[in-house]
């Protein structure tokens, strides 16, 4: 099992969201915590660049251990 926390894949209002807005820099702050992994937190998967997400998060030693779409239901009101 991984020590996780939730993180945004961009910003967000969403105030169940730990980490939110500059992805790069939170996955920096993230993995110098000590976490092992994040849950990321993604609102809409067609704005996320997978292979530069993977590379930011391979360079940092972090796993995605869970996805949750949370913030669709409370930014577009979706479920």
């Amino acid at each position: 099992m991984k020590l996780s926390i939730v993180l945004s894949t961009q910003a967000a209002r969403f105030e169940a969201v730990a980490f939110k807005g500059d992805f790069e820099a939170n996955v920096a702050r993230i993995a110098a915590m000590g976490y092992q992994g994040v849950e990321l937190a993604i609102r809409d998967p067609r704005l996320v660049d997978q292979k530069a997400l993977e590379a930011v998060l391979q360079s940092h030693g972090l796993a995605v251990p869970a996805i949750g779409t949370g913030q669709a239901w409370g930014e577009e009101g979706l479920s």
